[in-house]
């Protein structure tokens, strides 16, 4: 949060339930447009002097997660003493960090270290670049920008590796006209939503379509856009009644529309259609407010609407807002006053764990959690304990790893383990608690007997002494007439420890031995005895 007096700002880092992580006073400064990298750095640009459109200097500062500075760079601006048009300056625009890591601002771009990459010259043709509208960055690695210079709208395709401007289009047919919303799809279209339109553009600047909205209740002013996961596009937009959702396909078709506000009932206000980010889950993020004279003084709420047009929560803020989202799903708002960061928090607990037990191993895994807190899980904790023991930590694995091989274990010992998450913040609360035991077949069983009688034979005998870590499941009894040539003669119930074979002959001697069965296999034999009855 950034909040704003009369000689300068204070920046602070909230934690998911509102309370202070850091604070920063900057002397003299106002930060205007701020974002999040992928990897929890944060990015502000402000101004100083008298506003944002008039400055004497402006610039970028980039904070690392705990709030220490890493890095500024600022530009005090320079006007043409006739015209008091600028010559020289800084863009205070929302800054943007591309997949290589460098950060991007319109005309500016930077290392992640602070160093210049390249910088566009303030010229005539070059002025929209040091405007406060939007740019982004396409899959095909370019930078988009846009703005509008009297009314008239351009289109600039830069070069992101070396700051060439690869073409500089305008809008004819879409002259008097302003662009609010900017969004750039998978497959590398540009969508952009202006004061009347909707317009899909190839990364040439040519339209592929257009959409203008129902006119039955008069024409649509559409403020902003946000691309769905599956390539869906969401545009927030108002008129003098009403304001609405609209989904397009990625052809630019409706496929539906929320109504999410009507006019105010005192006429000299008016309804003021904002923002839309699209969060994760497809989450819908807009503002709305009501103003009066396009004051951006006026309270604005924002509300988090879940795909099937449900409202899930509602925020209310003292001024007009803007927000973003970045690729790990964190959101950042700034208003007149402040800015806000929702969305960093621990992960959740990874879930779903289940084993698979076997010869002094257990093998586990386990699910991603369902929350990654705002930041990529960069690293798994294992813990475990066994017997009365604590746990403590078995091993650290690097994502996306979700599985773990523990061996050289006791057969049948109890071991119980949990898995926690690690993410920017910190680790996770532990997964559910799994306990069980590694296996294998049972040693033999123990003191096999045979006691002869007329024409049968007892057979007992004792459990093995070691069941190998699971229940004996049965037993099975070998006989034959010579001691290497013994064949199943039948299987036993666990509960059984003994046998009366009948099936033998008087005079004829009989060599047996016993196995035990559990869930890890047949064990060895016991040792053989022979007996043979008579009369």
């Amino acid at each position: 949060m950034v909040n704003r007096n009369d000689f300068g700002s204070f920046i602070y880092m909230l934690n998911s339930d509102g309370t202070v992580r850091w604070g920063k006073y900057l002397q003299d400064w106002f930060l205007n447009k701020a974002s999040l990298g992928r990897q929890g750095d944060i990015y502000v640009t402000g101004w100083k002097g008298p506003s944002w459109s008039c400055p004497e200097e402006s610039g970028l500062f980039v904070f690392d997660y705990n709030g220490a500075l890493k890095w500024k760079y600022t530009v005090k601006w320079e006007y043409n003493t006739s015209t008091g048009r600028p010559i020289k300056g800084f863009p205070i625009s929302t800054p943007v960090e591309g997949p290589d890591g460098h950060i991007y601002i319109k005309a500016y771009a930077f290392y992640p270290n602070g160093s210049v990459k390249w910088i566009i010259p303030y010229n005539e043709s070059t002025s929209g670049l040091y405007e406060t509208f939007y740019n982004r960055i396409g899959p095909d690695g370019m930078l988009y920008s846009y703005h509008d210079e009297y009314n008239d709208l351009y289109l600039c395709c830069i070069n992101s590796s070396n700051g060439n401007i690869v073409y500089r289009k305008y809008f004819e047919n879409y002259s008097e006209d302003y662009i609010f919303g900017f969004s750039i799809t998978d497959n590398n279209l540009l969508i952009v939503s202006s004061a009347r339109y909707v317009l899909c553009l190839y990364p040439n600047g040519s339209v592929k379509w257009s959409y203008e909205g129902p006119q039955s209740s008069g024409p649509w002013y559409f403020s902003d856009v946000g691309i769905r996961n599956g390539g869906d596009i969401v545009v927030l937009g108002g008129n003098d009644t009403v304001a609405s959702l609209f989904i397009l396909n990625p052809d630019g078709q409706l496929i539906n529309r929320f109504v999410i506000a009507r006019a105010p009932s005192d006429p000299s206000e008016h309804i003021s259609t904002n923002l839309v980010a699209i969060g994760g889950e497809n989450t819908i993020y807009y503002s709305i407010s009501n103003h009066t004279d396009h004051n951006w003084k006026s309270p604005t709420n924002l509300t988090a609407m879940y795909p099937n047009g449900t409202v899930k929560w509602t925020l209310s803020f003292p001024n007009y807002i803007e927000a973003a989202i970045n690729s790990n799903g964190s959101l950042i708002v700034v208003d007149y006053d402040a800015v806000y960061s929702f969305g960093h928090t621990l992960p959740a607990p990874p879930q779903n764990i289940s084993s698979q037990e076997g010869n002094s191993f257990i093998n586990f895994s386990w699910d991603p959690p369902s929350d990654d807190g705002g930041y990529p899980i960069t690293s798994y904790r294992v813990y475990r304990s066994s017997g009365n023991s604590s746990f403590s930590l078995l091993s650290t694995l690097p994502a996306p790893t979700t599985f773990f091989n523990d061996t050289a274990l006791i057969n049948g010992e109890n071991y119980t383990y949990y898995v926690t998450a690690i993410n920017r913040i910190g680790e996770s609360p532990p997964s559910v608690k799994l306990t069980t035991s590694p296996f294998r077949y049972p040693d033999p069983p123990s003191n096999l007997t045979a006691t002869p009688g007329n024409s049968f034979i007892i057979l007992s005998w004792k459990p093995p002494p070691f069941n190998g870590g699971r229940p004996i499941i049965s037993y099975n009894i070998y006989r034959g007439t010579s001691p290497g040539e013994l064949s199943l003669l039948r299987p036993l119930p666990h509960s059984h420890l003994s046998y009366n074979d009948t099936q033998v002959k008087n005079g004829i001697s009989y060599f047996y031995y016993i196995t035990a069965v559990n869930m890890g296999g047949e064990s060895p034999p016991s040792p053989i005895v022979s007996s043979h009855p008579y009369t």
